[in-house]
């Protein structure tokens, strides 16, 4: 899961970089920003379930 998560990165380099530009895709990439630390914290949970 992890490579193809990094290959899919090296292919949108350039996006994820124009996304990050400061101009109107901050806005994006703070929704972005946001909507990956969401599915982080629902990882932990699923984590914590599993290891109980």
């Amino acid at each position: 899961m992890e490579k193809k998560v990094s290959d899919w990165a090296k292919e949108n380099k350039t996006k994820l970089e124009k996304l990050c530009e400061p101009t109107i895709a901050t806005h994006t990439h703070k929704i972005a920003k946001r909507e990956i630390s969401k599915w982080l914290n629902k990882i932990k949970e699923i984590k914590k379930y599993f290891s109980k």
